[in-house]
Order: C-alpha cells, then structure tokens, then sequence
C-alpha cells in the first residue's frame, strides 16, 4: 500500500528492533527466569509448575525472535544486525532454519507445521525444554539445564 517508508516510520522501526535484540540477548531477563526455575525444577520435580513458571519467558524470547526476524524481512538492511543474535542464549542454528521454515510456509500459505517438528524440538531446547513421545501417547517433558 505504501511503497515509500517515512523516516518516523523508519525510526521506530529500528528502534522496536533494536528492543526485541536486546531482550534475547547475554544474561536478559527471561534467560534468568528460565535458569531460576530450571534450578527450582531440581528440586520440586513438578514439570506443570515448570512450564507455568516459564511460560511467560519462552513466550515473550520466541516472539521477540519472530519480531526480530520479521523486521529483517521488510527492512533487509537490518539483516546486517543478525550477528547479535549470536550473543543469545536463545539462538542457533535451528533458531534460523526455523524463522526460515516460517517465513516460507507464510509465503505459501501453509499453516500445517508438522514436518518441521524436529526443527521446533531443537528450537524448544534453547529454552530447556524437550518432550518425548512416550507409549499410550503419554507425552514425557524433560527440564535440561542451559
């Protein structure tokens, strides 16, 4: 619709950037939350209380990532500051391929994301969490440490 972005468009955009990278980055805050609570989970052993006490972190860290990637994508200038993203705990290899893996299936517009399973169980452990498929379609939650 508008092909031209203003400056004050501009602005806040890096500026919006900016925000969601460091909040993925070094030791920010929902990094500290999730290793508090897996160092909690040690001795509670509740994994209902685990994922409750996280949830908020492993949220806001995996839009602020999908925010970040996003920008990229409409700004490709700003792809230059993907190497910061080498600083979070939150990002590897599989956190590209999977923001990649998004981005395509959007462009498709294919909403079924059952072959990237694998890609999402690496992403997840970034954040502690692996789950494991166990007889009688039990799901098992292992809490690692990071």
């Amino acid at each position: 619709m508008y092909k031209d972005m203003s400056q004050r468009y501009k602005r806040n955009n890096a500026i919006h950037l900016k925000g969601f990278i460091e909040s993925v980055l070094g030791d920010c805050e929902y990094y500290k939350k999730i290793k508090h609570e897996i160092s909690e989970f040690r001795f509670h052993a509740n994994v209902q209380t685990f994922l409750k006490n996280t949830d908020h972190s492993f949220d806001a860290a995996a839009k602020s990532l999908v925010y970040i990637y996003s920008c990229f994508d409409h700004n490709p200038k700003r792809k230059r500051l993907e190497p910061l993203l080498r600083k979070s705990y939150f990002f590897g290899d599989q956190t590209k391929s999977l923001m990649e893996y998004f981005r395509e299936k959007y462009e498709e517009s294919d909403f079924d994301l059952f072959d990237a399973i694998d890609l999402i169980e690496l992403f997840m452990m970034n954040f502690g969490i692996k789950f494991e498929d166990k007889e009688n379609d039990q799901l098992y939650c292992h809490v690692l440490d990071i």
